[in-house]
């Protein structure tokens, strides 16, 4: 069989080398085993960025279809009683904003209570 110009065969290498290269090996086996831990470090990281991006970005997509529908609905009822088409949309806003957001709200109202503040509320945007 001809061999390759400038091709080795490893078993013809004079032992220092072949010890070389073996020793080589050995510490690029111990470097990569260092380093497999922070690789898949990395690589987990790298996979749940992306997962969740893709999931974030899903479930975003449905939130928006799911609050336009109910803004959709809050101006046909608003619509009925209030002519002017920017009030209608503020009078949306605030009846949607205090729906999602009454629970995060944590302050007190004094002698009132929560439930009575937020009949207020609805009363004076003509929701209740």
């Amino acid at each position: 069989m001809p061999s390759t110009p400038g091709a080795r065969d490893p078993q013809s290498a004079p032992a220092y080398l072949r010890t070389a290269d073996t020793a080589a090996l050995r510490v690029r086996r111990c470097r990569i085993a260092r380093e497999r831990p922070l690789l898949e470090e990395m690589l987990d990281t790298w996979e749940r960025a992306t997962t969740e991006e893709v999931v974030e970005q899903a479930v975003a997509e449905r939130l928006r279809r799911i609050d336009n529908r109910r803004m959709d609905y809050l101006r046909s009822l608003f619509g009925a009683f209030c002519p002017d088409a920017d009030d209608v949309e503020a009078r949306c806003m605030l009846y949607y904003s205090l729906l999602i957001g009454n629970h995060f709200i944590a302050a007190g109202h004094g002698a009132r209570s929560r439930a009575d503040v937020v009949k207020l509320a609805l009363r004076r945007l003509g929701a209740h």
